[in-house]
Protein backbone atom coordinates (compact mmCIF):
# COMPACT_ATOMS: atom_id res chain seq x y z
CA UNK A 1 0.00 0.00 0.00
CA UNK A 2 2.83 2.33 0.44
CA UNK A 3 4.20 2.13 -2.39
CA UNK A 4 1.15 3.67 -3.89
CA UNK A 5 0.93 6.77 -1.56
CA UNK A 6 3.53 8.70 -3.86
CA UNK A 7 1.12 9.18 -6.37
CA UNK A 8 -0.37 12.14 -4.06
CA UNK A 9 2.74 13.35 -3.03
CA UNK A 10 3.53 16.52 -4.69
CA UNK A 11 0.29 17.70 -5.79
CA UNK A 12 -2.15 20.54 -4.39
CA UNK A 13 -4.71 19.09 -2.50
CA UNK A 14 -8.36 19.07 -2.46
CA UNK A 15 -10.36 19.65 0.77
CA UNK A 16 -12.77 16.98 1.07
CA UNK A 17 -13.55 14.85 4.63
CA UNK A 18 -11.21 15.59 6.87
CA UNK A 19 -9.05 16.89 4.82
CA UNK A 20 -7.59 14.18 2.33
CA UNK A 21 -5.87 14.28 -0.21
CA UNK A 22 -6.69 14.16 -3.71
CA UNK A 23 -4.72 15.09 -6.88
CA UNK A 24 -4.91 18.70 -8.28
CA UNK A 25 -7.20 17.58 -11.30
CA UNK A 26 -9.96 16.14 -8.70
CA UNK A 27 -12.74 18.55 -9.89
CA UNK A 28 -16.04 18.89 -7.38
CA UNK A 29 -18.51 18.17 -8.67
CA UNK A 30 -21.75 17.51 -5.74
CA UNK A 31 -21.93 18.96 -2.11
CA UNK A 32 -24.38 18.72 0.35
CA UNK A 33 -23.60 19.49 4.52
CA UNK A 34 -26.10 19.23 6.94
CA UNK A 35 -25.36 19.98 10.76
CA UNK A 36 -28.24 17.26 11.69
CA UNK A 37 -28.87 14.62 9.98
CA UNK A 38 -28.54 11.03 10.30
CA UNK A 39 -25.98 8.57 7.80
CA UNK A 40 -26.83 4.58 7.15
CA UNK A 41 -23.20 3.66 6.95
CA UNK A 42 -23.10 0.51 5.42
CA UNK A 43 -21.51 -2.18 6.99
CA UNK A 44 -21.62 -5.37 5.11
CA UNK A 45 -22.40 -6.35 1.64
CA UNK A 46 -26.25 -6.93 0.26
CA UNK A 47 -26.96 -10.08 1.86
CA UNK A 48 -29.61 -10.83 -0.83
CA UNK A 49 -32.54 -8.89 1.51
CA UNK A 50 -30.83 -6.17 2.68
CA UNK A 51 -27.87 -4.01 3.49
CA UNK A 52 -26.72 -3.89 7.17
CA UNK A 53 -26.21 -0.50 8.21
CA UNK A 54 -24.62 1.52 11.64
CA UNK A 55 -26.92 4.40 11.71
CA UNK A 56 -24.68 7.88 12.67
CA UNK A 57 -26.40 11.33 13.56
CA UNK A 58 -24.65 14.28 13.35
CA UNK A 59 -22.88 16.44 11.16
CA UNK A 60 -22.85 15.27 7.60
CA UNK A 61 -21.08 16.51 4.83
CA UNK A 62 -21.36 14.44 1.45
CA UNK A 63 -18.56 15.56 -1.64
CA UNK A 64 -18.68 14.11 -5.03
CA UNK A 65 -15.00 14.24 -7.70
CA UNK A 66 -14.18 13.57 -10.88
CA UNK A 67 -10.67 13.02 -11.12
CA UNK A 68 -9.80 13.20 -15.57
CA UNK A 69 -7.18 10.25 -16.31
CA UNK A 70 -6.96 6.73 -17.22
CA UNK A 71 -4.41 4.13 -16.24
CA UNK A 72 -5.67 3.42 -12.50
CA UNK A 73 -7.32 0.79 -10.74
CA UNK A 74 -10.29 1.55 -7.98
CA UNK A 75 -7.34 -0.44 -5.82
CA UNK A 76 -4.79 2.14 -6.38
CA UNK A 77 -7.21 4.96 -6.62
CA UNK A 78 -8.22 4.41 -2.84
CA UNK A 79 -5.01 3.00 -0.97
CA UNK A 80 -3.62 6.40 -0.26
CA UNK A 81 -6.91 8.02 0.81
CA UNK A 82 -7.00 4.42 3.09
CA UNK A 83 -3.41 5.20 4.31
CA UNK A 84 -4.75 8.81 4.94
CA UNK A 85 -7.62 7.52 7.36
CA UNK A 86 -5.80 4.90 8.94
CA UNK A 87 -2.95 6.73 9.58
CA UNK A 88 -5.93 9.46 11.61
CA UNK A 89 -6.95 6.51 13.58
CA UNK A 90 -10.18 4.97 11.49
CA UNK A 91 -10.05 1.58 10.95
CA UNK A 92 -11.83 -0.04 7.91
CA UNK A 93 -15.31 -2.00 8.85
CA UNK A 94 -16.54 -2.56 5.38
CA UNK A 95 -14.25 -3.45 2.00
CA UNK A 96 -15.76 -4.78 -1.20
CA UNK A 97 -15.74 -4.47 -4.51
CA UNK A 98 -18.88 -4.89 -6.83
CA UNK A 99 -20.03 -8.50 -7.19
CA UNK A 100 -18.33 -8.94 -3.67
CA UNK A 101 -20.49 -5.45 -2.26
CA UNK A 102 -23.78 -7.16 -3.79
CA UNK A 103 -23.34 -5.47 -7.37
CA UNK A 104 -26.68 -3.67 -8.50
CA UNK A 105 -28.30 -4.22 -4.48
CA UNK A 106 -25.57 -2.68 -3.50
CA UNK A 107 -25.01 0.04 -5.70
CA UNK A 108 -28.83 1.32 -5.42
CA UNK A 109 -29.56 0.62 -1.66
CA UNK A 110 -27.10 2.94 -0.32
CA UNK A 111 -26.55 6.74 -0.81
CA UNK A 112 -25.40 7.97 -4.17
CA UNK A 113 -25.44 10.57 -5.42
CA UNK A 114 -27.39 11.31 -9.12
CA UNK A 115 -25.19 11.22 -12.34
CA UNK A 116 -23.71 13.07 -14.15
CA UNK A 117 -21.71 13.98 -10.34
CA UNK A 118 -20.63 10.77 -10.31
CA UNK A 119 -20.81 7.70 -12.75
CA UNK A 120 -21.00 4.14 -11.29
CA UNK A 121 -19.82 0.94 -12.95
CA UNK A 122 -21.73 -1.62 -11.88
CA UNK A 123 -19.45 -4.19 -12.53
CA UNK A 124 -16.19 -2.37 -11.74
CA UNK A 125 -16.64 -0.25 -8.38
CA UNK A 126 -15.10 -0.20 -5.01
CA UNK A 127 -16.23 0.64 -1.30
CA UNK A 128 -15.12 1.04 2.29
CA UNK A 129 -16.78 2.28 5.35
CA UNK A 130 -14.35 3.41 8.51
CA UNK A 131 -15.23 4.22 11.86
CA UNK A 132 -12.81 5.64 14.55
CA UNK A 133 -14.25 4.60 18.05
CA UNK A 134 -16.06 1.69 19.14
CA UNK A 135 -17.96 -0.09 16.27
CA UNK A 136 -21.54 0.02 17.78
CA UNK A 137 -21.10 3.75 18.55
CA UNK A 138 -18.12 5.65 16.75
CA UNK A 139 -17.50 9.04 17.39
CA UNK A 140 -16.88 9.49 13.48
CA UNK A 141 -16.81 7.38 10.16
CA UNK A 142 -16.22 7.92 6.41
CA UNK A 143 -17.36 5.85 3.59
CA UNK A 144 -15.78 5.77 0.17
CA UNK A 145 -17.30 4.70 -3.12
CA UNK A 146 -15.03 4.83 -6.75
CA UNK A 147 -15.45 3.81 -10.08
CA UNK A 148 -13.01 4.18 -13.03
CA UNK A 149 -14.14 4.12 -17.06
CA UNK A 150 -11.37 4.79 -19.40
CA UNK A 151 -11.09 8.44 -19.34
CA UNK A 152 -11.52 9.04 -15.45
CA UNK A 153 -12.40 8.09 -11.94
CA UNK A 154 -15.02 9.08 -9.66
CA UNK A 155 -15.33 9.21 -6.03
CA UNK A 156 -17.57 10.15 -3.68
CA UNK A 157 -16.55 10.88 -0.04
CA UNK A 158 -19.33 10.91 3.02
CA UNK A 159 -18.22 12.42 6.38
CA UNK A 160 -19.95 12.12 9.51
CA UNK A 161 -19.08 13.27 12.70
CA UNK A 162 -21.04 12.43 15.67
CA UNK A 163 -23.22 15.00 17.68
CA UNK A 164 -24.11 14.48 20.92
CA UNK A 165 -26.58 17.26 20.79
CA UNK A 166 -28.25 19.45 18.09
CA UNK A 167 -29.24 23.05 18.31
CA UNK A 168 -30.80 24.28 14.89
CA UNK A 169 -30.02 22.64 11.40
CA UNK A 170 -27.85 24.25 8.81
CA UNK A 171 -27.91 22.91 5.33
CA UNK A 172 -25.66 23.75 2.37
CA UNK A 173 -26.38 22.26 -1.37
CA UNK A 174 -23.32 23.72 -3.09
CA UNK A 175 -24.15 24.44 -6.31
CA UNK A 176 -21.55 23.04 -8.84
CA UNK A 177 -21.20 23.40 -12.57
CA UNK A 178 -22.79 20.48 -13.99
CA UNK A 179 -20.82 17.80 -16.17
CA UNK A 180 -21.22 16.98 -19.33
CA UNK A 181 -21.52 12.73 -19.43
CA UNK A 182 -17.66 12.90 -20.88
CA UNK A 183 -15.95 16.14 -21.78
CA UNK A 184 -13.88 14.95 -24.27
CA UNK A 185 -16.67 12.77 -26.32
CA UNK A 186 -19.39 14.94 -28.42
CA UNK A 187 -23.17 14.32 -27.28
CA UNK A 188 -26.06 14.15 -29.53
CA UNK A 189 -29.34 14.90 -27.30
CA UNK A 190 -32.17 12.40 -26.82
CA UNK A 191 -35.51 13.83 -27.37
CA UNK A 192 -37.88 12.37 -24.90
CA UNK A 193 -40.29 13.51 -21.83
CA UNK A 194 -37.08 13.59 -19.80
CA UNK A 195 -33.82 15.34 -19.99
CA UNK A 196 -31.73 11.56 -20.01
CA UNK A 197 -28.19 13.14 -19.84
CA UNK A 198 -28.83 15.79 -16.94
CA UNK A 199 -31.26 13.29 -15.15
CA UNK A 200 -28.83 10.49 -16.33
CA UNK A 201 -32.22 8.10 -16.14
CA UNK A 202 -35.37 8.05 -18.47
CA UNK A 203 -38.21 5.59 -17.77
CA UNK A 204 -39.28 3.92 -20.97
CA UNK A 205 -42.97 4.88 -20.69
CA UNK A 206 -45.08 3.03 -22.73
CA UNK A 207 -43.14 -0.46 -22.00
CA UNK A 208 -45.69 -1.71 -20.44
CA UNK A 209 -45.89 -5.23 -18.45
CA UNK A 210 -48.78 -6.85 -16.93
CA UNK A 211 -48.88 -8.09 -13.26
CA UNK A 212 -45.77 -10.88 -13.48
CA UNK A 213 -45.30 -10.98 -17.21
CA UNK A 214 -41.83 -10.47 -18.57
CA UNK A 215 -42.36 -10.55 -22.41
CA UNK A 216 -42.58 -7.83 -24.58
CA UNK A 217 -44.93 -7.72 -27.20
CA UNK A 218 -44.70 -6.40 -30.55
CA UNK A 219 -45.27 -2.66 -30.03
CA UNK A 220 -45.14 -0.19 -31.49
CA UNK A 221 -43.06 1.48 -28.94
CA UNK A 222 -42.05 5.08 -29.71
CA UNK A 223 -39.81 6.21 -26.59
CA UNK A 224 -37.55 2.77 -27.77
CA UNK A 225 -37.32 4.08 -31.00
CA UNK A 226 -35.80 7.33 -29.34
CA UNK A 227 -33.51 5.61 -27.25
CA UNK A 228 -32.31 3.27 -29.91
CA UNK A 229 -31.41 6.09 -32.19
CA UNK A 230 -29.87 7.93 -29.09
CA UNK A 231 -27.53 4.90 -28.85
CA UNK A 232 -26.83 4.76 -32.26
CA UNK A 233 -25.75 8.60 -32.39
CA UNK A 234 -23.47 8.43 -29.32
CA UNK A 235 -21.95 4.89 -29.57
CA UNK A 236 -19.56 6.00 -26.46
CA UNK A 237 -22.35 5.75 -24.28
CA UNK A 238 -22.80 2.56 -22.34
CA UNK A 239 -26.23 2.69 -19.99
CA UNK A 240 -28.12 -0.50 -17.72
CA UNK A 241 -31.62 -1.22 -18.25
CA UNK A 242 -33.25 -1.34 -14.80
CA UNK A 243 -36.52 -3.42 -14.33
CA UNK A 244 -39.02 -2.79 -11.79
CA UNK A 245 -42.20 -4.13 -10.51
CA UNK A 246 -45.09 -3.87 -8.43
CA UNK A 247 -45.51 -4.92 -4.89
CA UNK A 248 -47.48 -8.29 -5.52
CA UNK A 249 -45.31 -11.20 -4.80
CA UNK A 250 -42.22 -11.56 -2.93
CA UNK A 251 -39.17 -9.54 -3.02
CA UNK A 252 -36.62 -12.27 -4.46
CA UNK A 253 -39.51 -13.22 -6.95
CA UNK A 254 -39.78 -9.69 -7.98
CA UNK A 255 -35.87 -9.01 -8.38
CA UNK A 256 -36.28 -12.19 -10.84
CA UNK A 257 -39.38 -10.83 -12.98
CA UNK A 258 -37.57 -7.24 -13.12
CA UNK A 259 -34.39 -8.66 -14.22
CA UNK A 260 -35.76 -10.54 -16.81
CA UNK A 261 -38.20 -7.50 -17.95
CA UNK A 262 -35.14 -5.16 -18.44
CA UNK A 263 -33.10 -8.13 -20.17
CA UNK A 264 -36.35 -8.22 -22.26
CA UNK A 265 -35.79 -4.51 -23.64
CA UNK A 266 -32.09 -5.00 -24.37
CA UNK A 267 -33.01 -8.05 -26.46
CA UNK A 268 -35.21 -5.83 -28.36
CA UNK A 269 -32.79 -3.40 -28.76
CA UNK A 270 -30.04 -5.79 -29.88
CA UNK A 271 -31.89 -7.81 -32.31
CA UNK A 272 -34.65 -5.00 -33.60
CA UNK A 273 -32.34 -2.03 -33.65
CA UNK A 274 -28.34 -3.66 -34.03
CA UNK A 275 -27.51 -2.02 -30.19
CA UNK A 276 -23.88 -3.68 -29.21
CA UNK A 277 -25.26 -6.11 -26.18
CA UNK A 278 -21.71 -5.34 -24.47
CA UNK A 279 -23.28 -1.49 -24.01
CA UNK A 280 -26.38 -2.52 -21.90
CA UNK A 281 -26.21 -4.19 -18.81
CA UNK A 282 -29.86 -5.86 -17.28
CA UNK A 283 -30.52 -5.75 -13.79
CA UNK A 284 -33.83 -5.67 -11.46
CA UNK A 285 -34.72 -3.85 -8.54
CA UNK A 286 -38.20 -5.53 -8.11
CA UNK A 287 -40.77 -3.24 -5.98
CA UNK A 288 -38.08 -1.12 -4.27
CA UNK A 289 -38.33 1.71 -6.38
CA UNK A 290 -41.99 2.71 -6.74
CA UNK A 291 -42.90 6.03 -8.75
CA UNK A 292 -46.34 5.93 -7.84
CA UNK A 293 -48.80 3.94 -4.93
CA UNK A 294 -49.36 0.31 -4.79
CA UNK A 295 -52.42 0.74 -3.30
CA UNK A 296 -53.90 1.30 -6.55
CA UNK A 297 -54.20 -0.46 -9.94
CA UNK A 298 -53.03 2.45 -11.59
CA UNK A 299 -50.41 3.28 -9.25
CA UNK A 300 -49.18 -1.04 -9.76
CA UNK A 301 -48.95 -0.31 -13.66
CA UNK A 302 -47.10 2.51 -13.54
CA UNK A 303 -44.52 0.64 -10.97
CA UNK A 304 -44.15 -2.16 -13.77
CA UNK A 305 -41.52 -0.65 -15.73
CA UNK A 306 -38.06 -0.19 -17.16
CA UNK A 307 -35.76 2.61 -16.58
CA UNK A 308 -32.78 3.60 -18.91
CA UNK A 309 -30.08 4.47 -16.59
CA UNK A 310 -26.55 6.26 -17.95
CA UNK A 311 -23.18 4.42 -16.50
CA UNK A 312 -20.63 6.13 -18.72
CA UNK A 313 -19.19 6.79 -21.53
CA UNK A 314 -16.53 5.02 -23.08
CA UNK A 315 -14.03 6.05 -25.93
Amino acid sequence: MKALVPLFLGMALSAPAFGLGLPTNARLTAERVTSNDRYAVPIAPFDGTQIQTLNLDGAVQRQAFQIPGAGQTTLQMIAPLRAQLEDSGFRVVLDCIADQCGGFDFRFGIDVFDAPAIYIDLSNYQFLSFVKGPTDAPDAAVTLLLSTTRDASYIQIVEVTKADSFETEAKTDRPVPQLDPSPEIPVQPLDGPTDFLTSGRLVLTGVDFASGATSLGEGPFPLLDTLAQFLTDNPAIQIALVGHTDSVGSLNGNIRVSRARAQAVKTRLVQAYNVNANRIEAEGAGYLSPIASNLSEGGRASNRRVEAVILRADQ
